[in-house]
């Protein structure tokens, strides 16, 4: 039990319910965490669905693979450990997985601070790594439509020229100078904000 329980502290909720079924403790423990994020830790609506469809995700997962949902303090290693192979399994991304587990993580954590389990199984988690993606570049052509596209007899067609001479020779990225021009148009133009 926690030193001082909270207005929405589980343990207040879980109290009368020692002889509901395991997977109404479970049900019981994620509203109280739910709760706690809304409340007292002012989560989102969208961070709060978010947890909630995770973790019917995995009860649902519990539900399927071993019959029925454990009490919190049964759920080990070994299950998470299964749950994280079977969203590998289902193809899932990785960023979904290391979702998952963070919410897996938060929930655990919560209920081993307000002395609903006894530790935190989903500590011993690794989440797996997420690879970056290269960023999106122009080929040569469009490189050299781009330079050519700024009206060289007026002043700042000139200076537009040099600007992006200067961006294609340093290898600066539009983004990294301010720039948010993502299209060019039939005569060559930018358009900004163009997709």
């Amino acid at each position: 039990m926690a030193s001082a329980i909270s207005l929405f502290s589980p343990c207040l909720c879980l109290c009368g319910e020692l002889s509901a079924r395991p997977g109404e403790l479970v049900q019981t423990a994620v509203q109280a965490f739910l709760r706690y994020l809304q409340l007292e830790r002012n989560s989102s609506e969208l961070t709060l669905k978010s947890y909630r469809e995770d973790l019917n995700s995995f009860s649902d997962f519990l539900q399927d693979r071993v019959g029925d949902v454990p009490a919190v303090e049964q759920i080990d290693i070994p299950m998470l450990r299964a749950f994280v192979a079977y969203l590998h399994e289902c193809n899932y991304a990785r960023t979904t997985i290391a979702r998952r587990l963070a919410c897996l993580r938060s929930l655990f954590r919560y209920t081993s601070r307000e002395g609903i389990t006894a530790s935190n199984p989903a500590k011993a988690l690794r989440t797996p790594r997420i690879g970056r993606s290269l960023p999106k570049f122009l080929s040569t052509p469009q490189v050299n439509q781009l330079i050519d596209a700024p009206v060289a007899s007026e002043k700042l067609g000139v200076r537009d020229k040099a600007i992006l001479e200067t961006m294609y020779s340093a290898g600066l990225r539009g983004r990294t100078c301010g720039t948010e021009c993502r299209g060019l148009g039939p005569v060559g133009e930018c358009h900004p904000g163009s997709r």
